[in-house]
């Protein structure tokens, strides 16, 4: 079987999740899958020279299973409308090259979500099969943000998107159980979706001690104190103001600090908040390679994970997975009615607040600070929940015979 494989981002870029596409696209070689991927020049998280080492790189793995072919691209601007046009021609540019790869299937990542049109018109003159791998679902996702409205041109033109990517897909896999129900609500037909969530690789993102952990050197944090840990994007929707709260909360308790370690674009307002108001217990971080992601995680004695109401329903983020791995207690500022409030349950692994209850998660956070034994249990119920759900191999299998069924059918 080869697939022909259409994205926007592969390492070197440093992006959210960009592990779980190099661990698909290298766990399906390793399952004896030919895979040819197109994707652009990278963009996000490095700098020019590597950009420039990268630009229409071509690569091939495992005796040439595993093959990538980069488009040149330009670099990724900030403007939000340059993006947008930048991902319609780099879209434009991999449909005519993917026209001349000839392929058993097609697969396509979601984001941005203009290349799933790309996916759906090479299935309709290529005759393949196609199964679309949805992250987020647009243009709900603007909605719930705070970007347009339900009665937007915007939105109306999403939904059009919507329909002609679901209806061209031959198997659409969802990465959380709220993306599994919306779409179905939509009028996808059941038996179309499939749910797998995203993973970790365990042996990657492990539990560090925390004599053993070289970020308090980094930092120049004391390994005396109780941390709750931020990681991520700072932006509108990730609901950093909660942490805040619960933080001005907790001030009098010496020993509890939080701690944030990320980049967006409301990393300086909030950096300047606490200043001005005189935040002493939350300290700010940058955003830190993958590679010292276990570091990261191990950090914190509790890991929050925050959005902002209405945002997250569908979502369940990959770095759930990581905190788990790790062996860390999670408390989640979600809707009740989400993916990751789901799956914290399910697996017992820490508390859920709604997103703006900020005294409920101060007093979440109190609590692991006073209960060391409770604290170790959720931890150790989040990585057994892990290592018997989440791993690469389970889930990577999982889309393996999905891929696999899809091309029978369809033969």
């Amino acid at each position: 079987m080869k697939i022909l494989a259409i994205g926007n981002y592969y390492v070197p870029e440093v992006t959210s999740g960009i592990y779980l596409v190099q661990n698909l696209y290298e766990g399906l070689a390793q399952r004896g899958v030919f895979v040819e991927l197109i994707i652009p020049s990278p963009s996000r998280g490095i700098d020019d020279k590597l950009r420039k080492e990268y630009y229409k790189k071509e690569e091939s793995f495992y005796d040439g299973k595993l093959v990538i072919k980069r488009i040149g691209a330009p670099k990724e601007p900030k403007s939000s409308l340059l993006r947008a046009i930048r991902y319609f021609l780099i879209d434009f540019r991999i449909f005519f090259r993917a026209l001349f790869v000839n392929a058993d299937l097609i697969f396509c990542e979601s984001t941005p979500p203009i290349i799933g049109i790309v996916a759906g018109m090479l299935h309709k003159i290529k005759k393949a099969p196609f199964v679309y791998n949805l992250h987020d679902v647009f243009p709900d996702s603007l909605v719930n943000a705070g970007m347009t409205t339900r009665h937007s041109i915007i939105y109306k033109i999403g939904r059009c998107v919507e329909n002609f990517v679901y209806s061209n897909a031959n198997k659409i896999i969802a990465v959380s159980d709220g993306i599994h129900e919306n779409i179905i609500q939509k009028g996808v037909p059941e038996e179309k979706v499939l749910a797998i969530y995203n993973w970790i690789d365990e042996s990657s993102v492990v539990h560090i001690e925390r004599e053993d952990n070289i970020l308090f050197e980094r930092f120049n944090l004391s390994r005396d104190n109780f941390y709750v840990l931020y990681a991520g994007n700072i932006g509108k929707a990730q609901n950093i103001e909660v942490i805040i709260k619960a933080a001005v909360r907790l001030r009098k308790i010496e020993k509890i600090k939080f701690v944030i370690v990320g980049d967006g674009v409301d990393k300086e307002f909030y950096e300047k908040q606490i200043k001005e108001e005189n935040i002493d217990n939350i300290y700010f971080f940058p955003l830190q390679p993958y590679k010292d992601v276990s570091y990261v995680y191990s950090l914190g004695n509790v890991s929050i994970v925050s959005c902002k109401a209405g945002v997250g329903q569908t979502a369940l983020p990959s770095k759930t997975m990581s905190i788990m791995a790790t062996q860390t207690p999670i408390i989640s500022c979600y809707d009740f009615n989400s993916s990751l409030t789901n799956l914290i349950e399910k697996s017992d692994c820490g508390y859920c607040v709604l997103p703006n209850d900020d005294e409920g998660l101060a007093d979440r956070i109190y609590k692991l600070y006073t209960d060391t034994d409770e604290a170790k249990k959720k931890g150790v119920n989040g990585y057994e929940f892990l290592l018997n759900n989440l791993t690469k191999n389970i889930c990577v299998q999982k889309y393996y015979e999905c891929l696999r069924r899809v091309y029978e059918c369809c033969d």
